[in-house]
């Protein structure tokens, strides 16, 4: 099994997919409002901003911004890469609802001028964008992350669902994390190791360096 998870200030989403049929997804949310436009330049080449102009730019460029996003998010699960927004170049089919993100640069498995391809939607007040990435995309060895866990897509459980009185409950952590083994799931990395819980999740497996909880100790045993 393959995942992504993204979230805004009010929704969280996730991703899965059997790793057979894809190597990799990638999946943002965003408000489906205008982007600021002093980040427009700061966002989007002179290229882009060339294919979006007129009275829907701000708008468009929300749609870039989120769909830049989705593609980084799902060639990282393959190459490991960091690269900023000016290393994609982004095509939108706005009929259609799809778009291309162009790598102009090589990015750890993948050649300049590889294509990315994805899908926007809108959901409420939400944007939302996907990438997959095909086996036949991914020839080479993918990067593997290192992490003191051991599996891949409980990432969205870990990560923000488990607050608040969850993080004591050892035995719904390791049921967790065996039924993913056991569905032979891929590599689970856990966000951070120490960092306080905020509005927006609660990232650490540990709260503060002299926290002990039932979400440390499930991560340590699963190794």
């Amino acid at each position: 099994m393959i995942g992504s998870i993204a979230h805004d200030h009010v929704f969280v989403g996730a991703a899965v997919a059997r790793l057979g049929r894809f190597a990799a997804i990638g999946v943002d949310i965003e408000p489906d409002e205008p982007l600021d436009a002093q980040l427009i330049g700061t966002i989007c080449s002179g290229a882009e901003q060339r294919r979006i102009a007129g009275p829907d730019a701000p708008r468009l460029a929300r749609v870039i911004f989120s769909a830049e996003e989705a593609a980084y998010n799902a060639q990282y699960m393959l190459s490991g890469a960091l690269f900023g927004f000016d290393h994609l170049d982004l095509c939108l089919d706005i009929a259609n609802q799809r778009f291309v993100a162009l790598l102009c640069q090589p990015a750890g498995i993948f050649a300049a001028r590889t294509q990315l391809h994805g899908r926007f939607g809108h959901a409420g007040r939400h944007l939302v964008t996907a990438v997959t990435i095909g086996q036949s995309a991914a020839k080479r060895e993918p990067f593997t992350m290192p992490s003191v866990t051991c599996r891949f897509a409980l990432a969205a459980l870990a990560a923000l669902s488990f607050g608040g009185a969850l993080w004591q409950r050892s035995a719904r952590h390791g049921e967790l994390l065996d039924h993913w083994q056991a569905l032979r799931g891929g590599l689970f990395a856990a966000y951070a190791d120490v960092h306080a819980p905020t509005k927006w999740g609660s990232w650490g497996a540990l709260r503060h360096l002299d926290d002990s909880n039932a979400r440390w100790n499930a991560l340590l045993e699963a190794q």
